[in-house]
C-alpha cells in the first residue's frame, strides 16, 4: 500500500476542506487529510476500520542521516569534506549534494557561538538540500503548515517558547543563507525551516543512526497523549525511509480523527510530557 498521488478533486463538507489519498494495487482509501479549524491539518479515517490495520504507507520526500549513506542509508565507508557520507561511489556520483554549502554548515556547527547557538543543524542541512533541489518551490512542500502567524501572536502575547521557535528559524535562515549565498531569499528559508520543524519526524534505528525524515501526507497526523494508531518508521528495500501507521484500538468508525503519539510510551507517562510537548 503505497500514497501515490492526491485526487485533484477536492470537495467542502462542513468539516473543512477533504482530500482522498490513492493507494495502489486497488486498495481502498483508507484515510483523507482535512482542515482544522484553526487553518491547521488532521488525518480523518475515510472508513470503518480495526485494529492493526496499516492506514498509511508512505516513502520519505527527503531525509538527511548521520552517519550512514546519504542515498541508500547503508554503512557508509566514503566521506566528502563537507561530512557527507556515501557507502560507494555509485550512491556519491547518484548524490548531487551542496557540498560547500554543507561544508560552511559543518564549520559553523563545530564552531558554535551565541548566534548560532539557537540553530537546529540537522534541520538546516534538511533545508538546505530541500532548496538546491528544488523541492520547496513544489506544490506538496508548500502545503505544509508553517505555523508562523500563530508563533507571531503568541509571542506578542509573551509566549517565551513561540519567541525561542522563530528565533531559531531566523539564526537558522541566516546561516543557510550565508551558506547558500541567497541573502534575498532568506525570508523564504525562514517558512522552510519552520515547515521541517512542525512536519518533519527524528529517526533513531540502530541500523542507521539518526536521522531527519519528512514525510508530507504522515505529516498532516496530530498528536494524542492517548492516540489510536501507532507509527513506526524503518528503511525499505527501495533505499529509502518508509512511514506506516496502524490503528490499534479496538475499532475506529468513518470520519474519525486518526492521532499519534509525537513522544516515545516512556515520554508519554512522564511528568514533564507538557514540557516536552512545548519544546
Amino acid at each position: 500500500w503505497e500514497a501515490v498521488e492526491e485526487v485533484s478533486a477536492r470537495v467542502r463538507p462542513a468539516g473543512g476542506v477533504l482530500s482522498e489519498w490513492r493507494f495502489i494495487e486497488s486498495h481502498p482509501v483508507l484515510c483523507r487529510e482535512r482542515s482544522t479549524d484553526d487553518g491547521g491539518r488532521a488525518v480523518v479515517s475515510a472508513e470503518n476500520v480495526a485494529r492493526g490495520v496499516c492506514v498509511l504507507k508512505e516513502r520519505a520526500f527527503a531525509f538527511v542521516t548521520t552517519p550512514n549513506c546519504a542515498v541508500c542509508l547503508r554503512r557508509a565507508k566514503r566521506r566528502c569534506g563537507c561530512g557527507t557520507r556515501w557507502c560507494s561511489s555509485a550512491c556519491q556520483e547518484k548524490d548531487d549534494h551542496p557540498c560547500a554549502a554543507l561544508d560552511l554548515l559543518r564549520r559553523l556547527e563545530s564552531e558554535r557561538d551565541e548566534s548560532s547557538c539557537l540553530a537546529d543543524f540537522d534541520a538546516l542541512r534538511l533545508a538546505t538540500r530541500l532548496w538546491t533541489s528544488g523541492k520547496t518551490k513544489t506544490e506538496e512542500f508548500l502545503r505544509l503548515c508553517d505555523h508562523r502567524e500563530v508563533l507571531v501572536d503568541a509571542a506578542r502575547r509573551g509566549d517565551v517558547c513561540a519567541e525561542r521557535i522563530l528565533a531559531s528559524a531566523h539564526v537558522g535562515a541566516t546561516l543557510v543563507a550565508t551558506s547558500l549565498r541567497c541573502d534575498d531569499d532568506e525570508s523564504q528559508l525562514v517558512l522552510s525551516l519552520l515547515k521541517i520543524r512542525f512536519n518533519a519526524f527524528p529517526v533513531a534505528l540502530v541500523e542507521m543512526g539518526t536521522s531527519l525524515s519528512l514525510f508530507l501526507r504522515a505529516s498532516a497526523f496530530n498528536h494524542s497523549c492517548s492516540p489510536n494508531s501507532s507509527l513506526s518508521i524503518h528503511p525499505s528495500t527501495d533505499d529509502t525511509l518508509v512511514f506506516e501507521a496502524r490503528v490499534h484500538v479496538d475499532f475506529l468508525c468513518r470520519g474519525m480523527e486518526l492521532t499519534i503519539s509525537y513522544l516515545s510510551l516512556q515520554a508519554l507517562l512522564s511528568e514533564k510530557r507538557r514540557e516536552t510537548l512545548r519544546e
